[in-house]
């Protein structure tokens, strides 16, 4: 079967949203019209399937690569709000010291 009219197929069904049963009945169509023999019919499946299959594969690792990089972006965030937090407490803590009135300290006899 010529590669081009594979190209023109996996278009024309629209790759993305292809189930096995709709790719079944569009073969089965084809060759009742003649238009492909029924081995011709299972070899198209399969291929159909397979690319189908690749691509899916392929669009999962790319949402994984790409929420794993984001991941990695909102903790580097994370960690550098925590960092300016603790040290911002730190001085509150230091401004609440140095307010606060020194106790005096009384003699024992």
């Amino acid at each position: 079967m010529k590669q081009e009219f594979k190209k023109v197929l996996f278009f024309a069904l629209g790759v993305s949203s292809l189930t096995k049963k709709k790719v079944e009945k569009f073969v089965r169509d084809m060759v009742k019209a003649g238009q492909v023999s029924e081995q011709e019919a299972r070899a198209l499946v399969q291929d159909v399937m397979t690319y189908v299959n690749r691509e899916q594969n392929k669009l999962k690792a790319l949402i994984d690569r790409k929420a794993k990089k984001a991941k990695s972006l909102v903790d580097k965030e994370a960690h550098m709000a925590k960092m300016s937090l603790n040290k911002n407490v730190e001085k509150i803590k230091k401004t609440i010291k140095k307010s606060q009135p020194k106790k005096k300290r009384t003699k024992r006899k």
